[in-house]
């Protein structure tokens, strides 16, 4: 049984955003506690301080104070900072991933959630992509550029979920994915993280040089993912804005709120930390939540 790590690292997160994210912590953690062999979070000292608060039995690693000059619009360096430190197989999990079991073993290198591809966002991600390839010295990532740029979809592997299997290939990854981030000047736009986390680890299993294999069927269509994960008691947020259930919108205050409620029911200590965390941006979400007529998941559940 393997470790389930976390990379919390705060610095990009406004008021909403810490909100939220703390609240997924907690349940995820929660989750990964009964199917993990120990659960450690990588963070700043100062966000332990706060996390040591809100969570228990769980190991809280002060790795990150080194990145306090990191570019914000960088959020996901710290992640290939701290899978580019571990000496053993893990399972790197995102805080808005939730595992109600144990996930299926591969015999691989590293198993990621899914191929993605940009198809509809193309022209987005065209366009992102080639600003970065503008900043980079290719002498030293030529090949595997070269590779992400002839790739008419951009493809990549969602990282919310990273069981490393073989910590070798994972240093050949993250390193050569701190070299690319430190290649790029300035992220225009956020979405250019995927291309040396997503991106590159898709070209290093195009040529061969790292074995992935996914989670979930990547010839399916969302939907079918959707079940899938649903089957493997696998759940990725994945924090957008709005996400489709039964045909309808649900905003990411709605699932807020499930998530809370799920806690409130299930993880009556989590409960209990949240309703006394003394932020008043907290207190006024918990008299939101208290008030609210709506209950997500029911007692039943």
């Amino acid at each position: 049984m393997k470790d389930y790590i976390y990379t919390i690292w705060p610095k990009p997160w406004n008021i909403d955003k810490r909100i939220f994210n703390i609240i997924s912590i907690i349940a995820s953690t929660e989750f990964s506690k009964k199917i993990g062999k120990s659960v450690k979070i990588y963070t700043t000292t100062e966000e332990a301080k706060f996390l040591k608060t809100v969570t228990s039995d769980i190991e809280l690693v002060c790795s990150l104070d080194s990145l306090e000059s990191l570019d914000v619009t960088k959020w996901a360096f710290p992640k290939m900072f701290v899978l580019n430190s571990i000496t053993t197989p893990v399972v790197h999990i995102d805080y808005d991933v939730f595992l109600f079991k144990p996930q299926k073993s591969y015999n691989c290198d590293i198993v990621t959630q899914n191929l993605e591809t940009t198809l509809g966002n193309y022209n987005t991600y065209k366009s992102v992509f080639e600003d970065c390839f503008r900043d980079i010295e290719l002498s030293n990532l030529k090949d595997e550029m070269q590779t992400i740029y002839k790739n008419s979809l951009y493809a990549g592997y969602n990282c919310g979920y990273i069981d490393v299997c073989n910590v070798e290939a994972c240093k050949l990854w993250t390193n050569k994915s701190i070299e690319l981030f430190n290649s790029i000047k300035s992220f225009k736009n956020v979405l250019a993280n995927i291309l040396p986390e997503q991106n590159l680890l898709y070209a290093f299993s195009c040529m061969n040089k790292i074995h992935v294999e996914t989670l979930l069927d990547s010839e399916k269509d969302p939907i079918q993912q959707d079940e899938e994960a649903h089957t493997l008691g696998y759940c990725h947020l994945m924090s957008t804005k709005t996400h489709i259930i039964n045909d309808k919108k649900v905003t990411n205050m709605d699932f807020l709120n499930k998530i809370l409620n799920y806690i409130e029911i299930n993880f009556s200590n989590a409960y209990e930390k949240i309703c006394n965390i003394s932020d008043n941006n907290f207190k006024q979400y918990l008299e939101f939540y208290n008030n609210k007529t709506d209950v997500y998941i029911n007692k039943n559940n």
